[in-house]
C-alpha cells in the first residue's frame, strides 16, 4: 500500500468529465507508465464532494502502489479514470506512507 498527498483537478463536462459531482472515497483507476492501478481518493480537508472544474488537495490510497514507488514520487503527474474516461488530472506532493 502506498499513500500519497496530491493535488487533483476534476475536469468540467466541457473538458470531457461525464462523472459530475463525486463523493470523497471514490475508487477510480490511477495512471502509471504501463497502465492503470486501483486507487481510493479522499478529500484532504472536510470536503464531502469533488465538484467539476475545481482543484482539491487529496490523500490517495494505492493498494498496489508500492510496486511503482520508483515512478510515483513528488512531482509525478497522473490521471484518474473511470472505465476508459479520464475525469481528473493530478500531481503528487508527497509520499505519506509505504506498507507491503
Amino acid at each position: 500500500m502506498l499513500k500519497i498527498h496530491a493535488e487533483v483537478y476534476f475536469k468540467t463536462p466541457e473538458e470531457g468529465n461525464k462523472q459530475g459531482k463525486l463523493i470523497s472515497g471514490i475508487w477510480p483507476s490511477f495512471s502509471v507508465s504501463n497502465g492503470l492501478i486501483m486507487s481510493q481518493v479522499f478529500a484532504h480537508a472536510d470536503d464531502d464532494y469533488f465538484h467539476p472544474g475545481e482543484t482539491y488537495e487529496v490523500v490517495i490510497h494505492l493498494p498496489y502502489g508500492e510496486k511503482f514507488i520508483s515512478e510515483i514520487q513528488p512531482g509525478y503527474r497522473f490521471n484518474l479514470n473511470a472505465a476508459s474516461q479520464v475525469f481528473a488530472d493530478g500531481e503528487v506532493f508527497s509520499i505519506l506512507e509505504i506498507t507491503e
